[in-house]
């Protein structure tokens, strides 16, 4: 028999209700985002983007432009780092 492991699902959403200029990421069913998946995450995104841990979610915004967004480089670059441990909803 093969079974396939349960992944914990991740979320990305841009602009929900009092967090209209910035992304935020949350895992399903997790207290509280890890803070090695928080650190990778930000080494990736590189300088530009600020994250604000939050314990349970993490705020994500674009720090040299305001209202600005990118959904591909976000959504791929948080694929690599979430890796298949984690499934991606968006």
């Amino acid at each position: 028999m093969n079974f396939e492991q349960i992944k914990t699902r991740a979320f990305i959403e841009y602009g929900i209700a009092g967090h209209e200029d910035e992304y935020v990421f949350s895992l399903d069913g997790v207290q509280q985002v890890p803070h090695d998946l928080a650190h990778k995450l930000e080494v990736r995104l590189g300088k530009n983007w600020h994250i604000s841990y939050r314990s349970t979610r993490l705020e994500i915004y674009y720090a040299e432009k305001e209202n600005y967004r990118d959904d591909e480089f976000i959504i791929t670059t948080l694929q690599q780092v979430l890796g298949d441990e984690y499934e991606l909803v968006r």
